[in-house]
């Protein structure tokens, strides 16, 4: 996949909810998207069309479920969340996903696929949301 973009929002609301503590952290929610669209920085969640094949939900990754954070092989910080498969019972085309609030839909951060996903009925697409730190 290319590379992970981080919002300017999704940083501030992260840093929030880490260091500055000003808000309350919140579940979020993992949405594919299905317009060919590049991820940037300064994007809100209206830049992204969701997916809507049949077999597709948004799935709501839980802040429990995010595993605990390790370092991984290149020195960075890193937690995940279980892989989600979706299970394709109409087309579509999927370019990527996007990851917002679930109560605040600030758009946290997205992430284009090298190659799209031409989704077939009986397709399947499994992804498993993951987040790295690392310092510049």
């Amino acid at each position: 996949m290319s590379n992970l973009v981080l919002t300017q929002s999704g940083a501030n609301l992260l840093l929030s909810w880490g260091l500055v503590a000003t808000t309350t952290p919140e579940n979020l929610v993992l949405r594919l998207f299905s317009n060919n669209y590049n991820p940037t920085p300064t994007d809100t969640a209206a830049q992204y069309t969701e997916a809507t094949f049949g077999g597709y939900s948004a799935v709501t990754l839980t802040r429990a479920n995010w595993s605990a954070p390790t370092t991984n092989s290149n020195s960075q910080a890193e937690t995940d969340q279980p892989t989600t498969t979706w299970t394709a019972t109409s087309a579509q085309m999927i370019y990527g996903y996007f990851v917002v609030g679930a109560t605040s839909g600030t758009l946290l951060w997205a992430q284009a696929f090298d190659i799209p996903r031409n989704l077939k009925v009986g397709d399947t697409l499994s992804l498993t949301p993951s987040f790295t730190l690392t310092s510049q």
